[in-house]
């Protein structure tokens, strides 16, 4: 059953129709009105969760191409891989996990995947590092100098 609310915080969306042709997305603001209750109407707490979702439907999303004028919130692909732009600006490279600061990137999460820098990461997100699997504890974007087995305020292995 539906239902409408005001999020305290930002909340970030995906709606399509039950075959997947239609397909919207988008963010709430604080004491914005919404409903809920949709049967294809997925809430994020953010733009890494909303990506997650959308990452089956990434052939909807354009190419990422050399000179596009790109704005904040778009969503293009690479080699089937979703990424939005976190920062207006012109493509002058087709290598977005090169630059935290202007890309959020998303990948299916799995125990196999390995720690890789400059990956943004949610509470929850599993990756393996030098053999032992971990589990993130605070969203962040990784770096060289928050491995898991070092930054234990971020990462917790799994036992």
């Amino acid at each position: 059953m539906g239902g409408i609310s005001k999020p305290t915080e930002t909340k970030w969306w995906v709606a399509r129709s039950a075959d997947g042709s239609t397909l919207h997305y988008g963010s709430t603001e604080p004491d914005q009105v919404t409903t809920s209750g949709q049967p294809t109407f997925e809430i994020s707490d953010d733009q890494g969760g909303m990506l997650e979702k959308l990452a089956r439907f990434s052939g909807k999303f354009p190419e990422l191409k050399i000179q596009d004028d790109l704005y904040a919130g778009d969503i293009y692909q690479v080699k089937g891989e979703l990424f939005m732009v976190r920062k207006p600006h012109k493509a002058v490279g087709l290598k977005p996990k090169d630059d935290p600061s202007i890309f959020l990137w998303h990948r299916e999460d799995s125990t196999k995947d390995q720690w890789v820098a400059k990956e943004k990461v949610s509470v929850g997100t599993v990756r393996e590092y030098l053999g032992v699997v971990y589990k993130c504890l605070q969203a962040h974007v990784t770096g060289p100098s928050s491995t898991p087995n070092l930054a234990t305020k971020l990462w917790e292995a799994v036992k």
